[in-house]
């Protein structure tokens, strides 16, 4: 493109920045590290998904219906993370659920966000019941939990999180 040309009235080095930040905007929620922290966050503040939950078995038509309304479970999933004496079943249960989601995810983020629950539950269960829910071995573990901790959009708990795992890991591996 020649220096002078214009489109829009805008010089090329303006048209450039133009260009650039609806670029930003298409690739990501909102083109900073912010858009994926929020959709973390709104991760972390939804309650147990019903296919996680230990609640008695409703039918089928109930079950999307209770769960939308909040009937079935109160407990955020961050929220039994935070919790050191959440069960392993149900933790397990999160990790499955986070492994179905990233299968059918539509979008990288959303892929992003699944797999780093995958994660969260991987990181809980080795740091507060002192077991290992994967066939991953403490080599891949140490390498992913590494790559999590560079993540600026994650919340401190969850770095924390996945910093303890990693020294348990290196502890294990040893």
């Amino acid at each position: 493109m020649d220096k002078t040309s214009t489109i829009f009235d805008l010089e090329a080095g303006k048209l450039s920045v133009l260009l650039k930040i609806g670029f930003k905007s298409h690739c990501s929620p909102s083109g900073s590290p912010n858009g994926m922290e929020t959709l973390w966050s709104d991760c972390l503040e939804k309650p147990l998904p019903w296919e996680v939950s230990e609640e008695p078995e409703l039918p089928v038509a109930l079950t999307d219906y209770c769960q939308r309304l909040g009937l079935l479970s109160q407990t955020t999933i961050g929220g039994l993370f935070e919790n050191s004496r959440t069960e392993l079943a149900v933790i397990k249960g999160i990790k499955k659920y986070a492994k179905q989601r990233s299968a059918k995810s539509g979008s990288k983020e959303d892929r992003m966000i699944a797999n780093t629950l995958y994660y969260v539950a991987i990181a809980h269960a080795l740091v507060y019941h002192n077991r290992r829910i994967t066939s991953f071995g403490y080599k891949n573990l140490i390498q992913k939990f590494q790559r999590l901790c560079e993540f600026v959009w994650l919340d401190r708990y969850t770095l924390g999180l996945f910093e303890k795992a990693w020294k348990q890991c290196q502890a294990k591996r040893q």
